[in-house]
This record gives structure tokens, C-alpha cells and sequence, in this order.
């Protein structure tokens, strides 16, 4: 059984003067479970296009302000679930 997910934001800003700016985000997050066996295996990977910096920057007739932070790098990211199945004793009491 495999099942997968995208999660994609853009955030972007354009003004009088300023062309159209976006920053793109994306991950990607991967899940296969193998019932036999108890397992289900994780695979995710954040921050697809690795971007390092992101600025915000809001201007007025009174002021400018800007944001700027700092981003972790391109991810990815294995995990492995293990959950054994208990056989039951059938031992009949003497």
C-alpha cells in the first residue's frame, strides 16, 4: 500500500513600480506499509526548491519594514514504523 502527498505554497508580493516577486515552497511526503510484516516506511523531502532566504518587505507613505529569515536547506527525511504482531497463547490451563 503506497500513498503520497505535494504540498506546494507560493508567496508573492507586487506593487506600483515593482514587478510581480514570489517565493515558491514545496514537499513532497511518501508513506509504504507493508502489513505483514508490521512496517511502514516514511519518506519525506521539505523544501524541494532548497530556497535560503526569505524577505518580506511592506512600504507605505510613512514607513518601510522588512523581514527577513532564514531557512533550513533542502531536507529528506526516512522513517521506519515497526509494530509486531502479538500472537495470542492458546496454552489451555491444566
Amino acid at each position: 500500500d503506497f500513498s503520497a502527498s505535494i504540498k506546494t505554497e507560493r508567496y508573492g508580493s507586487s506593487g506600483e513600480g515593482y514587478p510581480e516577486k514570489g517565493v515558491y515552497f514545496m514537499d513532497i511526503t511518501g508513506k509504504y506499509k507493508l502489513p505483514k510484516y508490521g512496517l511502514t516506511i516514511n519518506l519525506s523531502a521539505l523544501n524541494i526548491f532548497n530556497n535560503k532566504l526569505f524577505v518580506t518587505t511592506n512600504v507605505s507613505d510613512l514607513f518601510f519594514a522588512q523581514a527577513s529569515y532564514r531557512i533550513n536547506p533542502l531536507m529528506i527525511l526516512v522513517g521506519v514504523e515497526f509494530k509486531p504482531k502479538i500472537k495470542k497463547n492458546d496454552k489451555k490451563k491444566q
